[in-house]
């Protein structure tokens, strides 16, 4: 059954059969340890989920290269322009932390974490996740992000939650008026069948014509040939990843449901005893 002498190579279903071998065998899970895996053998568990790797998803922000933004920070323009002018399908993640004290330029009522926005002609197109200095919020919105009445928007955050990690996916359906989107801090990162989703409708038809910014919203409007940019919030990104097609809300929910990372155990006793065996999971760190 253990082919391995290595715990950090067994899978789950092998640990917990040898967690239970004193209740069938004679012989003891402190004796297999003390026989063939050293204590400090370090245990690594991969935790989240990153969604899947094929020939539609590209990393806007890989695995592992964390981006720290601060309030007025260049703009990030991730050379990516998603072919997102027929109304096509698409899916959005992003893991990030805003910082509990969230700066912004004084110029500007918001502070951008992540956008793909568009003007043309007045008619505005794209996403952006950003932070609301009047409502003192953090947002998603749609199409027309920021309506005055906060109609093509949904609070995903308020100061309460900032400085606490959390996974946002947003995703969209070919022909569709509606942008869906799931965060599982809003859920107290749960299992996915419980993650906190909403809808945000917008009339007109996902014609956006633009990168993906991390950071700022660059808006341009051809009728007078004048480009704005919003600035970035303080923040933390740890990811980002863009899929050209709807997942699904089943695997979007399973992707917001906790931050991707990797924790590491440690054999630290020979014990018998459950609670000395290893050390507990830590929180999500950010």
């Amino acid at each position: 059954m253990f082919a391995s002498n290595n715990i950090s190579n067994l899978s789950p279903q092998q640990l917990l059969a040898l967690s239970a071998m004193n209740n069938n065998t004679k012989q003891t899970y402190a004796d297999y340890i003390t026989n063939q895996i050293a204590v400090n053998t370090r245990i690594t568990y991969p935790l989240g989920y990153e969604g899947p790797s094929d020939s539609t998803a590209t990393e806007i922000i890989p695995l592992n290269n964390i981006l720290r933004l601060d309030a007025g920070d260049e703009p990030i323009a991730t050379n990516f322009q998603p072919l997102l002018v027929n109304n096509d399908d698409f899916t959005f993640a992003i893991d990030y932390c805003l910082d509990p004290n969230a700066e912004y330029e004084n110029t500007t009522s918001y502070g951008i974490l992540a956008s793909c926005y568009y003007n043309s002609n007045g008619v505005k197109s794209g996403f952006a996740i950003y932070y609301d200095k009047e409502y003192d919020e953090v947002r998603v919105g749609f199409g027309d992000i920021f309506n005055v009445n906060n109609t093509y928007s949904k609070c995903i955050g308020t100061s309460s939650t900032m400085g606490q990690r959390n996974i946002l996916v947003i995703r969209h359906t070919k022909g569709s008026s509606d942008l869906h989107i799931y965060s599982g801090l809003n859920s107290g990162m749960t299992i996915p069948q419980n993650i906190y989703s909403d809808v945000i409708t917008y009339p007109n038809n996902f014609n956006c014509n633009s990168k993906i910014y991390i950071g700022t919203l660059v808006n341009t409007d051809p009728s007078d040939g004048i480009t704005s940019m919003i600035d970035s919030c303080k923040s933390t990104v740890y990811w980002a990843k863009f899929w050209a097609e709807d997942l699904g809300s089943g695997e979007c929910k399973r992707i917001a449901s906790w931050p991707r990372e990797t924790i590491t155990y440690a054999i630290a006793s020979l014990s018998n005893n459950a609670s000395s065996r290893a050390t507990n999971p830590p929180a999500p760190s950010i």
